[in-house]
């Protein structure tokens, strides 16, 4: 057995103390590290370099360990008996794939703090938290086996250990029942007083009692929301019992006060997004994360289906829970098709290369990003409602993609046997037939445009180009940046992140660094709805003022758009309504 005891160090220096002990016998060296990733972010992160101070002994006696690289270490075993290993970790980071501590929050992410003992990573491993001053009137929120009889909490091996990140601060926290399940949102660094936990405690029950029917089962017990709120903060990584949210709490719903219904959707679909993670990717997997290496990349081609269609499911979940209208679905839908009009990089990277190359693109994403990366989130979950409406259309709404999702979790996420291209598509042809196979396909491996004309058309959608100005209150500045093929750091910092290669603009050679200072005459700051609206104009030629090396330039160009902003229309209620109705359908 393992066990750790964890002690709140020095929350003004950031600092955790780790203490590692197990018994040793007939052992002649001993091997253990730190993950250099976490499951669900695939990026090496080298959490190593956090560890401020290392300190082993053997029966109380002190001992060198022989550092092998930048994460693993070695020790010679002289003789039997208990080794500690005591260590520092810096926790300054407020992701939710990292570490955190101050005066007031505690938050771990496993991988980023229990070391692993390689001999004994299939053995039980145990936590106990050291009593502190700290802890006063703070609550601790942790989804892992907690025996109240010991006081500490337990998992069968290393690898569900770590698969439980903890939260130690003054939470607010809510919860329901499903059946006898019981769901907790534990909310920290929450400043708004009146927010109106009623309405978000009812609103995710109604989210994970869809998603439960849509699988068939619920595999926990308990299940935890661990949300912290950042201003400007959006993220999730997902657990296979709990969540860590990172979120902006203007999300949130006051009582008695006007919500950002937008903001609130979004927040909605990041909770249904890490909660239908729990079946596809932490149950149901590629086969190389079934035994994960967290020592180096593990490399998989099937980011699209866990990742991609996981966003095609998380906001079509929240309509068959009736929390958003079909109206309100069909803007979100707009919005993606938006965002992949004006991506490059759809037409270049196949999703599966995209999903492989993850590693050192998507976590990495530089300036040249979108010109050359195909974002397998956005157009994954775009293959998944195009491959949804042809399966519908086909079998005369008898059956969806649904269909094959439940048939992968049946046959390989129930005992976690994990999948391969081959399972999938081979899956889909028993199915569907040929066809439909040929079409995830050439989707999947072959990058070109998406036609949603033609695919939405089958279910009595039509899809066609904003051609009027806006006077309804709109986000202009995400409007601006898709229109000009533009991505600007933030909304206070108008400087060029990104330019597609298809951009007027960059044909006019303005460059990534550049700082936008008027568009069209108008000041970028304070007259953006101007600005928009100036687009759909008779005058052609488009006119920038940017910042260079501290000198202003002005760049005309004929305006050629890269293609405007999408509107989706419902031109045949039957058709619309039979996909409708055949997807709110309870199972």
């Amino acid at each position: 057995m393992i066990k750790f005891l964890l002690n709140l160090y020095d929350s003004k220096k950031h600092l955790v103390e780790l203490t590692c002990s197990f018994k040793v016998s007939n052992k002649k060296k001993i091997s253990f590290s730190l993950p250099k990733w976490s499951p669900g972010s695939y990026l090496i992160r080298d959490y190593a370099r956090h560890i401020v101070n290392l300190e082993v002994t053997l029966n109380n006696e002190k001992v060198f360990p022989k550092q092998k690289n930048s994460n693993n270490w070695e020790i010679d075993i002289k003789s039997n008996g208990l080794i500690n290993i005591k260590y520092l970790i810096y926790c300054f980071d407020k992701s939710v794939r990292a570490n955190y501590l101050d005066n007031d929050r505690l938050f771990l992410n496993g991988p980023s703090t229990f070391l692993r003992v390689k001999e004994f990573s299939d053995k039980k491993h145990q936590l106990e938290i050291k009593k502190h001053i700290f802890l006063k009137n703070k609550k601790i929120t942790c989804s892992m086996n907690f025996l109240k009889q010991k006081n500490l909490y337990q998992e069968t091996c290393y690898q569900e250990f770590i698969d439980h990140p903890l939260e130690i601060s003054n939470t607010k926290n809510t919860h329901f029942y499903l059946a006898k399940n019981k769901f907790t949102l534990s909310f920290s660094n929450l400043n708004i007083k009146k927010i109106d936990l009623k309405k978000i405690n009812s609103d995710i029950k109604k989210i994970c009692n869809q998603i439960i029917s849509f699988w068939g089962n619920n595999p926990n017990k308990e299940y935890h929301f661990l949300i912290n709120c950042e201003k400007n903060g959006y993220g999730g990584l997902e657990h296979k019992s709990s969540s860590a949210l990172l979120i902006d709490e203007q999300s949130l719903p006051r009582t008695k006060n006007i919500i950002d219904r937008e903001k609130y959707i979004n927040f909605l679909g990041l909770c249904s997004h890490e909660y239908f993670h729990v079946w596809n990717v932490k149950r149901l997997k590629p086969k190389s994360l079934v035994n994960i290496n967290f020592d180096s990349e593990n490399y998989t081609s099937l980011l699209w289906f866990f990742e991609g269609f996981t966003s095609f499911y998380d906001d079509f979940l929240l309509l068959r829970s009736s929390l958003i209208s079909p109206e309100e679905y069909i803007k979100i839908i707009e919005k993606k098709i938006d965002h992949y009009n004006f991506s490059p990089g759809n037409k270049i990277q196949n999703l599966a290369d995209s999903s492989f190359y993850a590693w050192i693109m998507f976590y990495k994403a530089e300036d040249n990003y979108n010109n050359f990366f195909n974002n397998y989130y956005l157009t994954g979950s775009l293959v998944a409602l195009m491959v949804d409406i042809e399966i519908n259309h086909a079998s005369n709404f008898e059956q969806s993609l649904d269909d094959l999702v439940k048939v992968l979790w049946s046959e390989f996420g129930k005992n976690e046997i994990g999948i391969n291209e081959k399972n999938i598509f081979d899956k889909t042809r028993l199915l569907y037939g040929v066809k439909i196979t040929s079409l995830l396909k050439s989707f999947v491996y072959d990058p070109k445009k998406l036609n949603f004309k033609n695919t939405f058309s089958k279910i009595g959608l039509a899809i066609e180009e904003t051609k009027q100005k806006l006077n309804k209150p709109v986000s202009y500045n995400n409007k601006i940046q898709l229109l000009l093929g533009i991505r600007l750091k933030s909304i206070s910092e108008p400087i060029i992140k990104y330019i597609s290669h298809e951009s007027c603009l960059f044909k006019k050679d303005i460059k990534v660094d550049d700082k936008v200072l008027e568009i069209n005459d108008f000041d970028y700051n304070s007259k953006k709805k101007e600005i928009y609206n100036s687009f759909f104009t008779k005058v052609k030629t488009l006119k920038v003022m940017i910042l260079r090396d501290g000198k202003k330039i002005t760049i005309k160009s004929n305006y050629s758009k890269l293609g405007l902003p999408v509107k989706i229309k419902i031109t045949d209620n039957i058709k619309f309504n039979s996909w409708i109705n055949r997807k709110l359908k309870l199972n």
